[in-house]
């Protein structure tokens, strides 16, 4: 955390491991604008779960992760 007061989390390096049963497609490296906020990809993850929701906390919307199905 930059600023762990604020819980500011810009230039914030995530390593996401496995596929999610082919959900999301794995070996590649991703990068999203620096304004992106962590709980897009909180929301899109747990919507690939199965888990159907209007928003997730400060989240602007869902990322565009591709899937091996």
């Amino acid at each position: 955390m930059s600023d762990s007061n604020l819980h500011l989390s810009p230039n914030l390096a995530l390593v996401g491991m496995g596929g999610g049963a082919g959900q999301i497609a794995s070996g590649r490296h991703l990068r999203f604008p620096q304004v992106t906020p962590v709980t897009n990809l909180q929301h899109t993850l747990i919507e690939k779960m199965g888990v159907p929701m209007d928003t997730f906390g400060d989240s602007t919307g869902k990322l565009n992760l591709p899937s091996n199905v």
